[in-house]
């Protein structure tokens, strides 16, 4: 069986077991549900590569190497333009546009920064299942978000072989929240002055235009 991972908080460990009966995995991404820990997986993760005891998935599909060498390539698929719709609905950004008109944009960059690089990891995983033919491959650590917009590019299921990583959004945002939060208040506190001294001064400026 061949494995690819999706490497996360919940599939490191299968990672660790695999390479550590010398299976080889095959490491899609390394893609944490909490940022703070994509350091320290990305460096375990480029360990265990480097030693030969797991390999990045173009090893399983040489014929993506220039895709993979050059991954800005990923916008000649128009991954986002054919996914938009399903953006769109999936993170509400309707109703997050009614709700503060002001802000829907700025909501929808901040989406699209978080998809945008599972557009290149979509195309990858799909290159790899074609060439398996979804037959002696399991793949393990997606995230929902991934799992749906692999099938609306893809328009098809991905097949019972790979593992979608469930939780519970509400808590995770939550859970995410804050620490955020926590640390935003505390930012601007440390930066308040109570007091603040006046001080006058002369300001002058010069306008080319001026006659």
């Amino acid at each position: 069986m061949t494995t690819i991972i999706n490497v996360n908080e919940f599939s490191v460990f299968r990672l660790l077991v695999l390479c550590s009966l010398g299976r080889a995995p095959y490491v899609l991404a390394v893609n944490p549900f909490f940022p703070l820990l994509a350091a320290p997986l990305e460096k375990l993760t480029g360990r265990l590569i480097s030693a030969g005891r797991a390999r990045w998935i173009v090893d399983y599909i040489p014929e993506q190497n220039a895709l993979w060498e050059y991954p800005l390539r990923t916008l000649l698929y128009d991954v986002f333009g054919v996914t938009e719709g399903w953006h769109n609905r999936y993170f509400g950004l309707g109703h997050a546009e009614a709700l503060t008109p002001a802000y829907g944009y700025a909501f929808k960059l901040l989406t699209c920064s978080h998809m945008k690089p599972m557009h290149f990891h979509v195309l990858l995983l799909g290159a790899a299942l074609e060439k398996s033919g979804a037959k002696g491959l399991l793949v393990y650590g997606l995230m929902p978000e991934f799992v749906e917009l692999f099938e609306a590019y893809w328009k098809r299921p991905l097949p019972q072989s790979c593992k979608t990583v469930r939780l519970p959004n509400k808590i995770l945002n939550f859970l995410m929240m804050m620490p955020l939060l926590v640390y935003s208040v505390l930012w601007t506190l440390v930066r308040t002055r109570v007091r603040v001294k006046l001080e006058k001064f002369f300001f002058a400026a010069d306008y080319l235009e001026d006659p």
